[in-house]
């Protein structure tokens, strides 16, 4: 067996996650001879985890995924090495992982599957000025990069894929495919069962833009718009009276809006009412009956949730949560029968609900194996020859892997610029209400600056914001009341040509904000149901000059098209340019790793 010498070895390694990616990457370390890991992971191990996450085995359903990790990679030939593994099962964004704790490690090894955690590690990084590694895989494609303050972009330079959406007049009103039935049921989920949000209203919506403004007028006045929340509570979620109010009341409320039914090729829903359903008999009616067993399906998940709820308080959805997905496979099937669209498995439901990609064994394994190159290089102090790497499905040649220098830095990158600036664009007076009800209008809080802009937007975890030197929002619990949270932008003084500092003490991250007034946002794609636009430093620099054009944020690029430009030369095979010598892994200057 070859070892890393004992000086590349016993550097400390911090794993963030074990899952996909992450069991492969503890296994290749393990056996490549490092000694002093830490690994974080919330999770639990699942029984779908089971077909790729190879350290996980049956019995383990249910536990930690950290914890099992390192229990399996320990009993991996490690030639009486003493390993030391701090598996930790937790978030990373607990305020004891500060930039000072991440400070004891070499290096940082990401292998998570969300943006908003992958954000957090990178702001870490960059702050304690430690280099990272970053990893991922979509099914048969993968990518790993590393990121050095100084040298190379970081993680936020580049523009992210988003999680796709659709207006909120279709999900309520018009839905024709069955995804808008199944975030339908999860704004339903959250709504009956978790914290209220007024962005994930579910009632039918007057302010439809395909009704006549006649009809919308008429209609606003004959739909009583209540809080579901508090109104489902009041009667204790009683599954018959859930299901008459959201696949019967509102549907006979859709059904009146005649204008919705005018286009061409779309149907009309059909309303269904709980005690006829009940009254169908044994249960294997189809078409326009729903079926029984889908009433009973329904009738349990209400029931579970209802417990839950009772005893934990409010409950957020999980797609790992069988209670959870049991309702919104149910309700989303429901509501998939009144519309005629096609209804779906709970596996599926749970695979679309949770925005699921297929993951391949072999693909983990491939980047987990290009994460640990890169650290070995990054270890011996070879970091300028690593690369940016890309595991394609159809690639140009016929190397599946392909290889290229660091990309250029984003000058504009709201984290890693030297002086980070955005612009955000709003109504600080009164916005429209999200859900495009122009009965009501509201103003934009502090609460929604603290977390709409702050904490999901900019990717802030506990954030401080200050006016002219004084504190406006606070990141101490003690300071957080409703009362404050309340108050408008206006009231605590921010209005056009505001500039706000926005900083997060444990990413260690600072920035400066802009404050534009708008009283109408430009679309996007022909749709504006936004409250609030972010844009770059440039625009920031052009609010301050008073230029009228728009700025692009520009210069942001995403490393599968760079990767895919990339001349055939650059493109070569990892093994075939691995040499062991002199009792540690070495890889010769100009290839991936």
């Amino acid at each position: 067996m070859v070892w890393l010498k004992e000086e590349i070895a016993s550097k400390k390694i911090l794993v963030v996650g074990a899952g996909g990616i992450g069991c492969e990457l503890l296994k290749n370390l393990i056996l490549a001879g490092f000694l002093d890991l830490t690994v974080i992971d919330l999770d639990t191990i699942d029984v779908s985890n089971l077909n790729r996450q190879f350290l996980f085995q049956k019995q383990h359903v249910g536990k930690s995924k950290s914890l099992i990790a390192k229990e399996s990679v320990l009993k991996l030939t490690h030639a009486g090495r003493e390993v030391s593994i701090d598996a930790r099962m937790c978030s990373i964004f607990l305020p004891e992982f500060s930039v000072p704790w991440i400070k004891q490690f070499s290096i940082i090894l990401n292998a998570l599957d969300n943006v908003s955690a992958r954000n957090h590690v990178n702001r870490l990084a960059l702050a304690a000025d430690i280099p990272l590694v970053e990893s991922g895989t979509a099914g048969y494609s993968g990518e790993s990069s590393v990121i050095k303050k100084g040298l190379s972009p970081c993680y936020e330079c580049s523009e992210r894929p988003r999680n796709k959406t659709y207006p909120g007049c279709t999900i309520r009103n018009t839905p024709s495919e069955p995804i808008h039935c199944i975030v339908w049921a999860k704004f339903l989920f959250s709504q009956l069962f978790g914290e209220p949000d007024d962005e994930q209203e579910v009632s039918p919506d007057a302010a439809d833009p395909e009704l006549a403004n006649g009809e919308a007028a008429e209609n606003k006045g004959n739909i009583k718009r209540i809080n579901t929340t508090v109104w489902a509570e009041e009667n204790d979620w009683d599954p018959k009276i859930l299901f008459n109010k959201f696949f019967k009341e509102d549907i006979n409320s859709l059904l009146s809006m005649s204008k919705l039914w005018e286009k061409e090729g779309r149907k009309k829903p059909s309303a269904l009412d709980y005690d006829e359903i009940i009254g169908c008999g044994d249960g294997h009616a189809t078409g326009s009956k729903m079926e029984l067993r889908t009433l009973r399906a329904w009738h349990k998940a209400v029931t579970d949730a209802k417990t839950r709820r009772k005893r934990d308080g409010h409950l957020s959805w999980d797609k790992d949560d069988t209670d959870a997905m049991m309702f919104v496979a149910a309700a989303a099937n429901i509501r998939c029968g009144i519309f005629k669209i096609e209804q779906k498995t709970e596996w599926k439901v749970k695979e679309m609900a949770g925005n699921i990609i297929p993951a391949i064994a072999t693909a983990n394994a491939v980047i987990a194996a290009i994460v640990c190159l890169q650290a070995v290089k990054i270890l011996k102090n070879n970091i300028k020859k690593t690369k940016e790497v890309s595991l394609r499905v159809q690639p140009a040649s016929h190397y599946i892997l392909a290889a290229s220098t660091f990309a250029e830095r984003n000058p504009t990158c709201v984290v890693c610029a030297e002086k980070p600036t955005v612009t955000i664009m709003l109504d600080t007076k009164k916005v429209k209400d999200i859900s495009n009800i122009f009965i009501q209008l509201k103003k934009f809080t502090l609460k929604d600056l603290r977390e709409k802009i702050c904490q999901k937007k900019l990717s802030m975890n506990e954030p401080d914001v200050e006016k002219d030197g004084n504190i406006i929002l606070s990141s101490d619990e003690d300071d957080l009341d409703e009362v404050l949270l309340a108050k408008t932008l206006s009231e605590v003084g921010v209005g056009h040509g505001s500039i706000l500092t926005a900083e997060d003490f444990q990413q260690e991250f600072k920035l400066t904000i802009h404050v534009e007034h708008v009283e109408e946002l430009p679309e996007v794609d022909g749709q504006n149901e936004l409250e609030f636009r972010i844009s770059g430093q440039e625009k920031a620099e052009a609010t301050i000059s008073s230029q009228a054009e728009e700025v692009s944020v520009g210069k942001k690029r995403a490393l599968s098209e760079k990767i895919g430009n990339e001349p055939a030369a650059k493109v070569q095979k990892i093994m075939d340019h691995l040499d062991l010598d002199e009792d540690e892994i070495i890889c010769t200057d100009d290839i991936i790793c």
